[in-house]
């Protein structure tokens, strides 16, 4: 996942004008469990709230990489 981070501040007084500008780009992943089917995962945004459900393995070889797409609601 990745995303954007903009803040900007503005001050006005008598003698004195203050602005401050943020900008940052962060990105976030983690390791799946071993036991977590690769094939069987949904990943969906709502309203800034990432919600990811993986479905377990039934014993079977683990070790895949996969990405997994993220719909947006």
């Amino acid at each position: 996942m990745r995303g954007e981070k903009k803040t900007e501040d503005t001050r006005k007084g008598d003698t004195w004008y203050f602005s401050e500008r943020q900008y940052g780009v962060f990105r976030r992943s983690f390791r799946m469990p071993k036991d977590a089917d690769g094939s069987k995962v949904d990943a969906h945004m709502k309203d800034g709230v990432l919600q990811i459900t993986i479905s377990k393995l039934a014993a079977k070889e683990t070790g895949s990489v996969r990405k997994v797409e993220i719909r947006k609601s």
